[in-house]
């Protein structure tokens, strides 16, 4: 209503606690006490960095209360921390949607993603599982990167020679784009496929992310 909508810019004008009674500079308002049978209360603006304003509320519905100074203070503060508590609920459910979004766009692909560790694969998505031959994503980063190639490759070079040269220049220059020929682990079947490989930072640590696009056919 046009009375709610003049309370709430006056919170954010007046950027501190506003009390509201019969005995301060501001009456509490009618439609408040007739829906609520609200007496008094305390009302202040909270603004945290991300997002729109919010109001944090104290109502008397019992009797009136008018506090003092001391009890202003302490719902001021009170407040500034339900804000500073906001801004990690507001980040941390923004964080869970880009990460959702992120796993829809990672899932529908139909180019084999996978983050490579120091120590093997991390994750995969469902495309990878396909396309390597794998039941399930723990089965996937059990294996080696050894495994899913035969012993050499095309150009005679150990497979395991060639994939830590190339891994190497992914992390000098960024990223490295080549063909190569990989094995299913069901099989044992050789296709070939186009590979780019990026190096990129998660959680602190390098990662190498490696996009598998099956060729088989065009090279056919």
């Amino acid at each position: 209503t046009r009375e709610a909508s003049e309370i709430l810019s006056e919170l954010l004008r007046a950027n501190a606690t506003v009390q509201f009674g019969t005995h301060t500079d501001h009456t509490t308002p009618q439609f408040i006490v007739e829906k609520f049978s609200v007496k008094s209360q305390l009302q202040i603006a909270l603004r945290p960095k991300i997002g729109n304003a919010w109001v944090f509320g104290l109502h008397h519905c019992k009797s009136e209360v008018i506090h003092d100074e001391a009890d202003l203070h302490l719902f001021t503060v009170i407040a500034h921390r339900i804000s500073d508590t906001l801004n990690v609920l507001i980040s941390t459910r923004q964080l869970r949607e880009s990460e959702a979004k992120f796993r829809t766009l990672y899932d529908s692909t139909s180019d084999a993603v996978m983050l490579l560790g120091e120590n093997g694969f991390i994750d995969c998505n469902r495309a990878t599982l396909a396309i390597f031959g794998c039941a399930s994503l723990e089965e996937f980063c059990s294996k080696h990167p050894a495994d899913f190639s035969p012993q050499k490759q095309p150009c005679g070079t150990d497979s395991m020679t060639l994939a830590n040269r190339q891994i190497a220049t992914a992390k000098e220059k960024g990223s490295h784009f080549f063909d190569r020929v990989h094995k299913r682990a069901d099989t044992d079947g050789n296709f070939s496929a186009e590979v780019l490989l990026s190096a990129m930072e998660l959680e602190g640590k390098q990662v190498i992310q490696a996009t598998v696009r099956d060729i088989t056919e065009r090279k056919q």
